[in-house]
């Protein structure tokens, strides 16, 4: 699962739409952008108007340990420029919150909070950052 908190969505997309799904992807590595997805909208979306918050699954090829995940996020987000994926769902002590928000005395501000997404692609085949050789005491 990836975890986009923040951001920030074009002026011309809703927030929750599927419009914002697609630029959510599209922010991500191109080896994303043609892959199979369920989305869910995160349980605070729509209530911080301008700002996109949705979970995003997807396969991926082969098993990755958590700290490979964990270090291909914020290898990414450094890239990118700002937090884009929250690196803290790769790890197994991280609770996942993924049910729909209880909303006291308003209306859901989302029609429709998950669905799937079919494209070319049922997996990804991640890219991940070179790993940094461990540093020895050799002179």
């Amino acid at each position: 699962m990836i975890d986009i908190d923040r951001l920030e969505a074009p002026a011309d997309i809703e927030p929750t739409s599927l419009d914002a799904i697609g630029h959510a992807v599209r922010q991500l590595p191109s080896e994303f952008h043609d892959v199979s997805l369920y989305y869910q909208f995160s349980a605070s979306a729509g209530l911080n108007s301008g700002i996109i918050k949705v979970h995003l699954w997807y396969w991926i090829d082969r098993p990755l340990s958590d700290l490979a995940l964990r270090n291909w996020a914020k290898e990414y987000n450094t890239q990118y420029g700002m937090k884009l994926i929250d690196p803290a769902v790769f790890q197994g002590v991280q609770p996942h919150y993924v049910a729909a928000p209880i909303l006291d005395g308003i209306p859901d501000p989302i029609h429709c909070r998950s669905g799937l997404i079919k494209k070319r692609l049922d997996h990804v085949s991640l890219v991940l950052p070179e790993a940094i050789p461990k540093r020895t005491n050799q002179a």
